[in-house]
């Protein structure tokens, strides 16, 4: 048990999961030799958190599947939600919105069945995640809005609030918040950097801070914080959706800034690490409102 816990701890923390591997391995052979199912469980749940955390989809999704499969065997009815919102969500990253939607409506009816707050409020934030794949803000902002209610009587990990404030910030960009969106982003990931975040979420922040960059037509930046963030990914694969976004934000850089800008500003990022490039947006939170005069005059 202590292992376990431990485990998911390390899940969940900064510096690559060190030892993850090898606590897997030890829990694996533990698990084989107690014989307990629901502690399988909750093994192949780590082992599937890991995975996600590493980009590896196809592995994750044998694990969550695992671990649905004996949580549902010894009755642990309650484990299935979050998880079948899980598969939903690497059916999403899969590049299957269809199928994704289908997913998440499960994990609702088994959330609402059991009223399991924490499980619906991570259906919510998918859900939200889907609306504006669609381009609907509006119906983003809906299901981000139906989420933080279930959080405020719910009992979510504090780095689920953390995500919750970094969506909000891209639902901004995506309306034309423009600076203002740009400095919730970069808000958003200081409070991840001290809260001592996974690796995963931090990167993820950025990759939302490098998108409002680029809603604000601040490309420079937005080609400098996007080098950084892939330099911070080392061998962790993008998904469909992350993929896709990449490939519009380069092409946007490469217009605005033609190919030596872009080469200029993809050397100076890469070498940026994360209070590296909250330097390099401090013109927006410097206390000048929504940092639009700031960034006017730097």
């Amino acid at each position: 048990m202590s292992l376990m816990f431990r485990t998911h701890m390390i899940v969940d923390m900064p510096d690559g999961m060190r030892g993850v591997d090898e606590d897997l391995a030890e829990l694996r052979v533990l698990v084989r030799r107690v014989g307990d199912r629901w502690m399988g469980a909750q093994v192949a749940s780590a082992a599937a958190e890991a995975n996600m955390m590493r980009g590896r989809r196809a592995e994750a999704r044998e694990a969550y599947e695992e671990a649905l499969r004996l949580a549902r065997e010894v009755g642990a009815h309650t484990e299935a939600p979050f998880l079948l919102a899980r598969l939903a969500e690497l059916t999403y990253r899969d590049g299957d919105t269809d199928g994704a939607e289908r997913g998440l409506d499960e994990a609702a009816r088994e959330s609402e069945r059991l009223r399991l707050r924490d499980a619906h409020a991570f259906v919510d934030v998918m859900r939200a995640v889907l609306a504006l794949d669609r381009d609907d803000p509006a119906g983003a902002r809906a299901w981000i809005a139906s989420a933080g209610a279930q959080v405020h009587v719910g009992t979510p990990p504090p780095h689920f609030a953390i995500a919750l404030d970094g969506f909000v910030a891209r639902i901004e960009a995506h309306e034309g918040a423009g600076p203002a969106a740009v400095t919730a982003a970069a808000n958003v990931l200081r409070t991840a950097l001290r809260g001592h975040c996974a690796d995963i979420i931090v990167i993820s922040l950025a990759e939302g801070l490098a998108y409002a960059l680029h809603r604000a037509d601040d490309a420079a930046r937005c080609a400098r914080v996007a080098a950084a963030v892939g330099t911070w990914r080392q061998d962790i694969p993008r998904s469909v959706p992350e993929r896709r976004e990449a490939e519009k934000l380069a092409a946007a850089c490469l217009a605005a800034l033609g190919e030596d800008g872009v080469a200029e500003a993809r050397a100076a990022g890469a070498a940026l690490g994360p209070e590296g490039v909250l330097a390099l947006v401090e013109p927006y939170t410097a206390g000048t409102g929504d940092g639009g005069d700031a960034v006017r005059s730097s």
